[in-house]
């Protein structure tokens, strides 16, 4: 398990390896609006699947929390002028 978790985190911080300034930034935001939509998806599988309310308790304020870090990234993203378009993440897609 351990060595399945370094394997996944160091994809993320290889998009961000020899990066500096805005591409280092645009890098960032672009990683962790997928790697939390990542774990939207997660947690909206825990209200169906999950045996203990602990988990459900979690996940809901994992949804609460991490929506609005999306949407925190997503403005930041596009006032600095980032990427050729606008991100939409695909569980916010209307």
């Amino acid at each position: 398990k351990g060595m399945d978790r370094d394997i996944r985190m160091g994809g993320m911080t290889e998009a961000l390896q020899g990066k500096t300034g805005d591409d280092y930034d645009e890098a960032f935001l672009e990683t962790m609006i997928l790697h939390h939509e990542g774990a939207i998806e997660m947690a909206k599988l825990s209200e169906k699947s999950a045996k203990h309310d602990e988990i459900k308790t979690l996940s809901r304020a994992i949804l609460e929390a991490q929506e609005g870090e999306i949407r925190q990234m997503i403005e930041w993203h596009d006032a600095w002028g980032y990427g050729q378009e606008e991100i939409v993440p695909s569980g916010m897609r209307h």
